[in-house]
C-alpha cells in the first residue's frame, strides 16, 4: 500500500509523480506539463517588440507634436493656495 501523506503530484493535473521529479521553482511537473512549461514563448517576444514599437512611436509623435506647436510662450501660473478646503474639513 503506497503512503498517501508522502506522494507528490502535478501542480498542473494532480497525477501521482515518482522520483526523479521535475521541478522548477518550488513546483513539481509530470514530464507532459514540464515540457510545455519549458518550451519557448513566441507570443511574449512578439508583445515585447509590439510594445517597444508602440513606445518608439509615441515618443516620435511628442516629439513632433512639439516641434509643431514650438515653445510656451505663456507663463506658468501657480496657485497661490491649492484648494485644499476639502481636506481641511475631514482633517481639521
Amino acid at each position: 500500500m503506497q503512503d498517501v501523506a508522502n506522494t507528490i503530484g502535478c501542480c498542473i493535473c494532480g497525477d501521482i509523480l515518482q522520483e526523479p521529479f521535475n521541478t522548477l521553482g518550488q513546483r513539481v511537473y509530470c514530464a507532459k506539463h514540464f515540457a510545455l512549461v519549458n518550451k519557448p514563448h513566441r507570443g511574449l517576444w512578439r508583445a515585447g517588440l509590439a510594445q517597444l514599437i508602440g513606445l518608439v512611436a509615441f515618443a516620435i509623435g511628442v516629439a513632433v507634436l512639439g516641434l509643431v506647436t514650438g515653445p510656451l510662450t505663456a507663463p506658468i501660473v501657480w496657485l497661490p493656495e491649492l484648494p485644499l478646503h476639502w481636506f481641511r474639513a475631514y482633517f481639521g
